[in-house]
């Protein structure tokens, strides 16, 4: 909310080129100030604002000033408002209309005669109604001595309660506002009200905004494009070693100095403030601002600034700011791949700055340290395939690493790019398993994590060697926190990771996991005994190893033959 420039307590210190903007800030070491001034607007709830005496908090602050912008940063809370027509005419709407009234029509007659004529009135209306009365009945004019019995006559026409029409006359007037409370108000968070309150109103005096900051998302960039076009400013976006650099400044002015699009930069500059307060992102902010004709420079840096709101921002603005015509492809992808084998989609994820050009990728894929942009490229216009064919092209150049979803309708257009990885979808249908091969193929960090891998199967040999035991894949996929049992499957295949197995004696069985070959050697002579047994009775007598049994009897060289689901009959070649 903004604040007049001089309701707001500020300096400007040097001169030229080197001025700077100070304003007031309000800190953490005023919060019993603050309370009391909370504790003053709330001792006041009820009265008219011409009955508050705000002089009385003169002396809580260093500037009367202050007090006027704290009024203006506690309106979110506690306002001077109108008294509803309701509540002066103390008409009471029934919450239950069947409760109240014995018919309908009972009902209806009530509603139109209460809530037509007089709750959906405005104090302008009623004043109207008044006028039209006097000119009508006395001439427009009523003198002092027989105002009051003026009055309670149109009270008594109208049938409204007595003592009511001066205040349904005048209830909008300013000085007939009356102090009432919305939410409950914390010191802290009037501060933070009021310094934020302090920013944007110098911002609205800026002819000349920069802002740096560590990272800008995918929605933050499309809605700044978007912002800026909305107020007719002008919004450049550098990519530098450290960040971005965000530049917004008016529209050029033939004959005169730019000047008079603050307000319009504010718009712009308090949106991506928000955000970055929200998310946390380091920023720095410096303006030119020019109050009172004169030019300085307001900077804001986050690791040094005042007290600020954490505001709150749906999280559904990621969703709206999205090309619509990809948003049911976007939904289901989003909702596959929230983590698949590892992979976590990131819709709209950071731009891609190259030159002056500006990309943002739908969905960053995650996993680990790596990450791939994916584009889904699914609208229909020769414009459109133009610009994604040209788009393709340029990242290709600065090596970026993308794939594309591509729609099967226009694989025609897109065939031809052998050296850009795509993959063709159909409908709504992600094809995850072929997306998934194709990210394992060229972005996987199976070798990054193998030696960790093999300190883990040496670590389970030792248990194995030593148990004589066994360990199934699903305690493998924890032990590993592997992606997937597919990865499981390729860990325990690998030449280097199966020369630590013969180490301990372990025998890798895919349907199964990890078996110490003194197991096999148990089973296989046991069944040299016997020739032939149930399954139910190879449990019995292996309990610990119940679960690998099949798997072990045909790794040995078993004969299994299934009679019925329950019987199962295992014998020695």
């Amino acid at each position: 909310m903004r604040i007049a420039l001089s309701d707001i307590e500020f300096e400007i210190k040097g001169s030229g080129n080197n001025a700077m903007f100070i304003p007031f800030f309000l800190q953490a070491e005023d919060r019993n100030k603050t309370l009391a001034y909370i504790q003053f607007l709330e001792s006041n709830l009820g009265k008219k604002k011409s009955e508050v005496l705000f002089e009385i908090v003169e002396d809580f602050f260093p500037s009367y000033k202050i007090i006027k912008s704290l009024n203006v940063a506690s309106s979110r809370f506690i306002s001077f408002s109108s008294k509803s027509v309701e509540d002066i005419l103390g008409i009471k709407k029934p919450d239950d209309p069947k409760k109240a009234f014995s018919d309908i029509s009972s009902f209806i007659s009530e509603s139109v005669s209460s809530s037509s004529d007089f709750a959906n009135m405005v104090p302008a209306q009623f004043r109207s109604k008044l006028y039209g009365m006097v000119n009508k009945r006395l001439g427009g004019f009523v003198t002092s001595e027989i105002r009051d019995e003026v009055v309670q006559k149109f009270e008594e026409d109208l049938g409204i309660p007595k003592a009511s029409l001066d205040e349904l006359v005048y209830a909008d007037i300013d000085s007939e506002r009356v102090l009432l409370k919305n939410e409950t108000l914390d010191p802290i968070e009037l501060i933070r009200f009021f310094n934020y309150d302090t920013v944007e109103t110098i911002l609205c005096f800026s002819i000349d905004f920069q802002m740096r900051m560590k990272k800008l998302s995918g929605y933050l960039a499309k809605k700044l494009v978007y912002l800026s076009k909305k107020n007719y400013v002008f919004t450049d976006i550098n990519l530098e070693e450290d960040g971005y650099r965000i530049t917004i400044h008016p529209p050029l002015e033939l004959y005169k100095e730019q000047g008079g699009w603050g307000k319009n930069i504010a718009n712009v500059a308090t949106y991506i403030l928000r955000v970055l307060l929200r998310e946390e992102i380091a920023f720095q902010i410096n303006a030119v601002v020019k109050p009172r004709n004169r030019k300085a420079l307001f900077s804001l840096d986050s690791s040094k600034l005042p007290l600020l709101p954490t505001f709150k921002i749906d999280e559904d603005e990621i969703i709206k700011f999205r090309p619509e015509v990809d948003s049911k492809v976007e939904g289901q992808f989003l909702k596959s791949w929230r983590n698949y084998h590892g992979w976590k989609a990131i819709p709209e994820p950071e731009a891609i700055i190259i030159g002056k050009k500006m990309y943002v990728p739908d969905f960053l894929l995650q996993r680990g340290k790596n990450t791939i942009y994916l584009e889904i490229v699914g609208f229909y216009t020769t414009k459109y395939i133009l610009k994604k064919q040209k788009q393709m092209e340029e990242l290709e150049k600065v090596d970026i690493p993308i794939i594309y979803l591509i729609d099967e309708n226009l694989k025609s257009h897109f065939q031809e790019k052998r050296k850009i990885n795509h993959i063709f979808y159909t409908g709504t249908t992600i094809p995850s398993s072929e997306l998934s091969k194709l990210l394992e193929q060229h972005y996987s960090d199976f070798e990054e994590r193998l030696p960790v891998f093999k300190a883990i199967v040496t670590e389970i040999g030792r248990e194995i060697d030593n148990s004589k035991t066994s360990i199934t894949l699903n305690e493998l996929n924890t032990r590993f926190n592997a992606y997937s049992t597919e990865e499981t499957v390729k860990i325990l295949s690998s030449a280097e990771v199966i020369s630590i197995l013969q180490e301990f004696n372990m025998v890798f069985l895919a349907s199964y996991g990890l078996v110490h070959s003194e197991v096999f050697e148990l089973v296989r002579e046991h069944m040299q005994g016997v020739s032939t047994s149930s399954l139910s009775d190879l449990k019995d007598k292996f309990p610990d190893f119940k679960e690998a049994l099949i798997a072990i009897c045909q790794h040995i060289g078993c004969k299994v033959k299934w009679k019925s689901i329950d019987k199962v009959e295992i014998s020695l070649k």
